[in-house]
């Protein structure tokens, strides 16, 4: 016998496989009644329960953790949106800028007045376009004319120092089928708010005055002549200038009928 059968037939002597012969017969199994599957059943779905509950406990619990985040993202959110709508928030000066045209197309003068520097309300700053020597003159006028602003963008061009681009209607341009005119206006801004607002090169001006407020002009003096010098006194407008400038305006726009 070489070396190899002799090493096989010591691991068989020492690993011996039995016969399936010599194997116990397998013993049936007692499942026992069905009372005690059910008891059995009910005490898992008792476990269940629990770990339902501790499940629904965790879930609950992260839902809460995740709902009060959501919460406060919404209301992060909503105050940066605020902030950049509301004009008594605003923060940068392109903030404020913005905030004051929106303020002046929606015809909301006090927050408009928010963001001058109050030093400077009463220094004609809000002579934007008309001849009113404050806001609250200013507004009357854009009242009386159914003038209307309507922004375009501001943009930052130095320190403290916006351009607004806006376009202006009123209802004589519109009776005359002109399209609205756009103007851009140098911000500059105080510690305290807006500080001056000026026309750039007459971007607004060189196209409105031929193109609409002339021919409302002619309009007066040829149809109402006693009108003009009220509403175009040297100082500045007065009720009663304002109340011409009212009942003018519908008078021009009924002898100027928009086309549909």
């Amino acid at each position: 016998m070489n070396i190899e059968d002799q090493v096989a037939a010591l691991f068989a002597r020492a690993n011996p496989v039995p016969s399936l012969d010599l194997l116990d017969p397998i013993a049936p199994v007692d499942i026992g009644p069905v009372r005690y599957v059910s008891e059995r059943s009910k005490e898992m779905s008792q476990v269940d329960t629990i770990d339902d509950n501790r499940e629904r406990h965790r879930s609950h619990r992260s839902g809460l953790l995740v709902a009060t985040g959501v919460v406060a993202a919404v209301i992060a959110i909503g105050i940066g949106v605020f902030t950049a709508i509301r004009p008594d928030v605003a923060t940068t000066s392109v903030d404020r800028a913005t905030a004051f045209w929106v303020a002046v197309s929606e015809g909301d003068r006090a927050a408009a007045i928010e963001q001058l520097d109050p030093t400077q309300i009463e220094n004609g700053i809000a002579n934007i376009f008309g001849r009113a020597h404050t806001i609250e003159g200013q507004f009357d006028w854009y009242e009386a004319v159914g003038f209307e602003w309507v922004l375009d963008n501001c943009v930052e061009t130095g320190e403290d120092a916006i351009e607004c681009t806006v376009y202006g209607r009123n209802a004589w341009s519109d009776a005359i089928g002109v399209e609205p005119v756009p103007g851009t206006f140098y911000m500059d801004f105080g510690r305290r708010g807006i500080t001056n607002i000026l026309e750039k090169r007459e971007s607004f001006r060189s196209q409105w005055l031929p193109q609409v407020y002339d021919i409302f002009n002619r309009w007066v003096l040829t149809h109402y002549p006693e009108d003009a010098p009220v509403m175009w006194n040297e100082s500045d407008i007065t009720p009663e200038g304002l109340e011409l400038f009212a009942i003018n305006t519908a008078r021009f726009v009924a002898s100027y009928p928009t086309e549909d």
